[in-house]
C-alpha cells in the first residue's frame, strides 16, 4: 500500500474499518495478508478483494458502540497474473491457526468479480 500517498492514507478511512476479532485480526488476518504481499511481490502485481459478510437474518445481528455492526465473516480474494487464492474467516475466536485451512474454493465468489 504504499505506491502512493492516498493509497497509504486509503488504509486508514473508517470505511476501511470494521470490527475485527482481535485473535483474527493478530494470526490468521495477518497470516493472509502476509501471503498476498508475498504474491504481490513474486509476481509483480497483486489484486486483492476483502469482503465483509454479516448475517442474513437481521435479528442476529450484534452491534458495538455508535451502532456499527459487527460481520460474521470474512472473505479474502487474492488474484495475481498466475494464481488466485480464496480465503474464508470467522469474526470469531479460533482454535486451528493454519492459513491453509481456510481456502475455499474461487469459484464460490465469481460473482464478486462481474
Amino acid at each position: 500500500m504504499n505506491a502512493t500517498i492516498d493509497s497509504q492514507k486509503s488504509t486508514f478511512l473508517m470505511s476501511n474499518i470494521t470490527p475485527q476479532n482481535p485473535q483474527i485480526n493478530r494470526t490468521i488476518w495477518k497470516k493472509a495478508e502476509d501471503r498476498e504481499r508475498a504474491l504481490a511481490k513474486a509476481e509483480g502485481s497483486a489484486e486483492v478483494l476483502n469482503i465483509v459478510i454479516y448475517p442474513k437474518d437481521k435479528s442476529k445481528l450484534k452491534f458495538i458502540h455508535n451502532n456499527i455492526a459487527i460481520p460474521i465473516a470474512y472473505v479474502k480474494i487474492i488474484e495475481t497474473k498466475d494464481t488466485k487464492e480464496c480465503y474464508e474467516f470467522p469474526n470469531h475466536e479460533v482454535e486451528n491457526e493454519s492459513l491453509e485451512s481456510y481456502k475455499v474454493e474461487c469459484n464460490a465468489w465469481a460473482i464478486c468479480r462481474r
